[in-house]
Parts: C-alpha cells; sequence; structure tokens
C-alpha cells in the first residue's frame, strides 16, 4: 500500500504476476477468491492487545482466516501490501442518521448517487457498522436493503427506526415545514404499541428523546412512568434502549427507567450530574459521547465565547469521568444531523477529555461490539471474525487524528472504500 497505490504483491513463498490494479477498479469489490492477504502492516489485533509488527491478516471469503506474523501466503493468494500502515477491526460509528434529503426515496434513489452518500459520510472514515439513532424506518430499510444485496457498497446498519417523544415533542422543522408527527407517546399505555411496531417494522432497539429541544422553550419531558413503560416493553422483546437526555431531569429518568445507553452527555451547562453519572456507571449504562456536536451547535447558534467555555467543556468533563470510573464508552458523532462528516475533531476532544488511544480504539470496536450482540462476530481481527478491517495510514497511538486517515476499508472481505493514491 505504501506508493502510488493498493495493489497486489506476491510473498517470497508465492510465485504469481503482480498486479497493480487498484481493488475498486476491479468490478464486484470484492478482494479476491479463494485467499487474500493483508501483509507487511501493524496489525493490532484488540485494544489492548501487543501490536503485531510486520502482521499479516489472511482472510478467505467473508471471514479473516488467520492473524499473525510472518505467515505464508497460501498458494494463489493475493497479497496486498500494507507496508508502513496500521490494521484494525472495523469501526463502529453508535449515532448516526439517515433523515436528510440525501437519503430519502432509497428505494428509488439511483444507487451511485447513495453510494455516493455512503462513502462520504461513513465508508471514507472506516465505518463499516453504524447505529441509525433516528430515521424514518421504511426508507432505512429499503437503504439497509440494497446494500445487504450487493446493490449499493455500504456499513452495516443497526437502526433504532423512529424516535419516540414525549407529547408535543416533534421537532418544529419536521411539525411545521414538512407536516412530519413522530410518534409522541403521552402515556404508558401507549408505549407497548409504539414500541411494537417499531420493532416489528424492523427496527433494532429503541430510542427515547427523555427530553425534546424544542423551540421556542419549554422544552418538552417525557415523564418517569411512560420511560419505564417503553424501556420494559423493549426489554421484553430483547431489544436496547437508547436515549437522549439533555438534562439532569431526562438522565435522572433514563437511569431509574433502566435504559441501556446515553446518546448524549447532559448538555445543560447549568446542571450538576456527577452522582448522577457514576449511578449510570454503577448500572451498566453506556454512554456516546457527541462532542463534536456541541461545538457544531455553538458554531451554528452563534454561541457567545463565555457560554461555550461553560458548555462544551462540561461536557468533555462527564466523559473524562465517566471513562475514568470504568464506564463503557460507544464512539459516535451524531453525523447525519452534524453535517461535518470528518470525524478527526471528535478524536482529538476525546484525547483532550483524557481518554487513551486504546480507550478510543475500544469505542469504535470491541465495546459495540459487545453492547450490542456481535463480539463473536465483529470488534476484533482472529481466525473466524468478519472480516471487517479498516487501513490506516498513519498510527493513531502516536496522534489520535490517524483514525480518521482511512486507506482501505473491508467489510465482509469486500472493498468498501480506497483513498485515492497518495502522490
Amino acid at each position: 500500500m505504501k506508493g502510488s497505490t493498493i495493489s497486489s504483491r506476491v510473498l517470497p513463498a508465492v510465485h504469481a504476476a503482480v498486479c497493480v490494479v487498484p481493488l475498486l477498479a476491479q468490478g464486484s469489490g470484492a478482494l479476491g477468491e479463494p485467499f487474500v492477504v493483508l501483509s507487511g502492516g501493524t496489525v493490532c489485533t484488540e485494544p489492548n492487545a501487543a501490536r503485531i509488527e510486520g502482521g499479516a491478516v489472511v482472510i478467505r471469503g467473508s471471514l479473516i482466516e488467520s492473524v499473525g506474523a510472518g505467515a505464508e501466503a497460501p498458494p494463489g493468494a493475493r497479497v496486498v501490501d500494507c507496508t508502513g500502515r496500521y490494521v484494525f477491526a472495523g469501526f463502529w460509528n453508535c449515532h448516526v442518521h439517515f433523515f436528510t434529503p440525501e437519503w430519502l426515496g432509497a428505494d428509488q434513489k439511483p444507487a451511485q448517487e447513495l453510494a455516493g452518500s455512503l462513502r462520504a459520510m461513513l465508508l471514507r472514515y472506516g465505518f463499516t457498522t453504524v447505529i441509525d439513532a433516528g430515521s424514518f424506518l421504511e426508507n432505512t430499510k429499503a437503504l439497509r436493503a440494497r446494500i445487504e444485496a450487493g446493490e449499493i457498497r455500504g456499513p452495516r446498519i443497526l437502526t433504532c427506526g423512529e424516535p419516540l417523544y414525549p407529547e408535543n415533542g416533534t421537532p418544529l422543522m419536521l411539525r411545521e415545514q414538512m407536516g412530519i408527527r413522530l410518534p409522541e407517546i403521552a402515556s404508558p399505555e401507549q408505549a407497548d404499541p409504539a414500541v411494537a411496531r417499531n420493532l416489528e417494522g424492523g427496527a433494532d432497539a429503541i430510542k427515547i428523546m427523555l427530553v425534546a429541544y424544542t423551540m421556542p422553550p419549554p422544552m418538552p419531558h417525557m415523564p418517569l412512568a411512560v420511560v419505564r413503560a417503553i424501556v420494559d416493553s423493549g426489554h421484553a422483546r430483547g431489544k436496547l434502549v437508547l436515549a437522549h437526555p439533555h438534562t439532569s431531569s431526562g438522565l435522572r429518568n433514563a437511569i431509574e427507567s433502566g435504559v441501556d445507553i446515553l446518546m448524549h452527555p447532559v448538555s445543560n451547562p447549568d446542571d450538576q450530574v456527577a452522582e448522577l453519572l457514576e449511578q449510570a456507571r454503577a448500572r451498566g449504562m453506556a454512554l456516546v459521547p457527541t462532542l463534536m456536536l456541541y461545538r457544531f451547535e455553538a458554531r451554528r447558534e452563534g454561541q457567545t465565547p463565555e457560554r461555550m467555555a461553560r458548555w462544551i467543556p462540561r461536557c468533555a468533563e462527564q466523559v473524562r469521568d465517566f471513562a475514568r470510573a470504568g464506564g463503557q464508552v460507544l464512539f459516535g458523532t451524531d453525523v447525519g444531523y452534524v453535517s461535518d462528516f470528518d470525524p478527526t475533531e471528535e478524536y482529538l476532544m476525546l484525547g483532550e477529555a483524557e481518554l487513551s488511544a486504546s480507550q478510543v480504539l475500544a469505542a469504535l470496536t470491541t465495546a459495540p461490539a459487545r453492547r450490542f450482540g456481535f463480539a463473536h462476530r465483529l470488534g476484533r481481527l482472529a481466525s473466524g471474525m468478519e472480516a471487517d478491517i479498516v487501513v490506516l495510514g498513519s498510527d493513531p497511538f502516536a496522534d489520535y487524528a490517524a483514525f480518521a486517515d482511512v486507506r482501505l476499508s473491508i467489510r465482509g472481505g469486500k472493498v468498501v472504500y480506497e483513498a485515492e493514491p497518495q502522490r
């Protein structure tokens, strides 16, 4: 991979012609059959494992055959030179959205157009699995179906479907400009039918807006009894429940009802939440930081430097303290709402929040795989795991920005993104 293109070469043990055609130029995006070897890179099998210098990852079909150092390529294998590169399990982004115009009409939109959007927002940054934290369910299912059918290169999508809002909580943009009212749950009796519609319709989890961010205030809050009914209904069906807390009261209701994942820190700078976050950690809840969201919102809303100086550091402190106490952090950027696709700022802000590079890598790989029930298939580089792999051009343990320096993204043994050759 070092040099003008990602190309095939031959290990000394294999006698075959050298192919220098870029991988995606070969049509299907398949790396090749029966074997492919990613050779010569620094391989990190999982966050706290010793790194393998000059390692090799052998792929057979959609699975990893083996991982090690100094391995000989099987006869007939294609060997991709990863010298000077860094090889990791595929990344997860646990907070994305597919509700903006480029995603609508996914059942009819040209495949090339959707593929370009997926590449720009997700694949370009190594995200081979994503959690859709709220969108129009039928549309996202159509997008996912076209990806899984092989028509479009894209990530694995797990969706929450349509978020459940408190009464009068649908965002004004949707309600007034688009004439859309999302599910609003006003009583515990309405909870189970709403959860059933989402999950039986094809959603993989449930998302609750505990406090709806509407303009003008006051912001609608979902009563604890309603939250409990939603959580109990989701759990009875074996599904995770994700929630947007926004305020300390929203966080308290999330904790008391048994929510599984907090999709943001508490963004109200005046709320005191240290004890609540410790309760959340003790109960095994996970946290998605989305720190770059707050700078995005501050810039968009023209916040004063004084407010930004209180608002953004408070969110970072919550993430720092939660992670320091052993809480499970899941990487996510709220992209699809946040219009800046590049996650570099998020990586740097996690560093500023004193997360180690290993903790960031865990948030991208092993932690979400465990939380969403995929630890037996995803999150690590090991024999028998799915060949979801990211190859970086530089070392993220030396510079957190390198997590976004993606040279190659592979999902299920197929190339879904290849960077342009460096000159």
